[in-house]
């Protein structure tokens, strides 16, 4: 089991590098919420930051690692739908499940024909991350309520990298 940790920003529409440290605190890579143009952050300002959810992780060396952008078309009116792309998983769609907003569900389903679940229930500090058959790959919590929170990435499996899991972590974290 494996420990990272980053800072959430105050404001959830921030567009600011978000640093990924692991335990020693050596610096893993980083995350960022990304507009793709005026028009777009000005609807996002006005919708309380979520109107069109982007984020992108780097690598310690500047490189690309995920990206998960969000579609918008009319079947993504209601639930959200967004298109990924990682080093680790390749291609993969990432779907809003949710029913009632105290409990969001989300489902990733990859090119391979992986599926992972993340949970999270009401009032519970800590997100899960799951596989098919309910092995949880990462748990993920935070200290306070509050912001600034410290979010702790446990990451219990290799299945998913970090940087995979604290970019899902923070679009949820943005949605919700």
């Amino acid at each position: 089991m494996r420990l990272f940790t980053y800072k959430n920003p105050y404001y959830r529409g921030s567009t600011k590098s978000i640093e990924i440290l692991d335990e020693e605190q050596n610096r893993v890579g980083y995350l960022q919420r990304k507009h793709r143009g005026f028009f777009q952050k000005t609807i996002d300002f006005v919708m309380n930051s979520s109107f069109i959810i982007d984020v992108y992780t780097y690598g310690f060396k500047n490189d690309l690692y995920c990206e998960i952008s969000e579609q918008v078309d009319k079947r993504s009116l209601f639930k959200s739908i967004w298109k990924g792309n990682s080093n680790n998983l390749g291609n993969f769609m990432l779907f809003d499940k949710t029913k009632i907003t105290t409990h969001p569900r989300m489902e990733l389903h990859t090119d391979q024909g992986d599926k992972f679940s993340i949970k999270k229930d009401f009032a519970v500090k800590s997100v899960f991350i799951v596989n098919e058959s309910d092995r949880v790959i990462a748990e993920i919590s935070y200290d306070n309520p509050i912001p600034p929170q410290l979010i702790a990435i446990q990451q219990k499996s290799s299945d998913l990298h970090v940087l995979d899991i604290a970019a899902l972590y923070y679009l949820l974290n943005i949605k919700y």
